[in-house]
């Protein structure tokens, strides 16, 4: 703590308005333990699967039309996933 003085002084004054009452015992080391992020959940980009299996097949090439096509191909599949979603607000802005 001696490198860090600001809060050498900040722990010195909770302990003397009486906040820290005793010090801690120290048995660490003095690096942080970095906290992993919870894994993520898999969420099913869509249910067809030969979209998926060409979607990866386009994603693996080096060749730039294949990555084109990949692009457009997750393009689609991104509008089709959210029509629905497009449509009930345009519905609920009818209805209003």
């Amino acid at each position: 703590m001696k490198s860090e003085p600001k809060i050498h002084e900040a722990y010195d004054m909770l302990r003397k308005q009486g906040v820290i009452k005793e010090n801690p015992s120290y048995t660490g080391s003095n690096t942080v333990q970095p906290i992993s992020p919870a894994p993520r959940e898999k969420i099913p980009f869509c249910d067809n699967s030969e979209k998926d299996a060409l979607l990866q097949k386009l994603l693996k090439s080096k060749d730039p039309e294949d990555l084109q096509a990949a692009n457009r191909l997750i393009k689609s599949m991104v509008r089709e996933v959210s029509m629905p979603y497009t449509l009930n607000i345009f519905l609920l802005k009818v209805q209003l």
